[in-house]
């Protein structure tokens, strides 16, 4: 069985972050995939990186993950004749 958590990552102050890291060309230069660029969350203000960070980690830790899927019972093995 795979455990992996996921984690949140914000990153404050957005004109400081597009000056840093120019997450256009790193998709571009193919260093990471286009949907790579949604693992980011941008805030630049306190009250929205406080709902951001309240929303996911809710999300991701407090919620009840729904049961998973139970496989098809396999079928019985014929049985020899006695």
């Amino acid at each position: 069985m795979s455990c992996s958590k996921k984690i949140v990552i914000l990153l404050y102050g957005s004109a400081y972050w597009n000056e840093v890291v120019n997450f256009d060309a790193m998709v571009r230069h193919g260093t990471i995939s286009p949907g790579d660029v949604n693992l980011f969350d941008r805030a630049d203000d306190p009250h929205r990186a406080f709902e951001i960070l309240k929303d996911k980690l809710t999300r991701n830790y407090l919620q009840k993950e729904p049961p998973a899927q139970e496989a098809a019972p396999a079928p019985e093995i014929a049985k020899s004749r006695v």
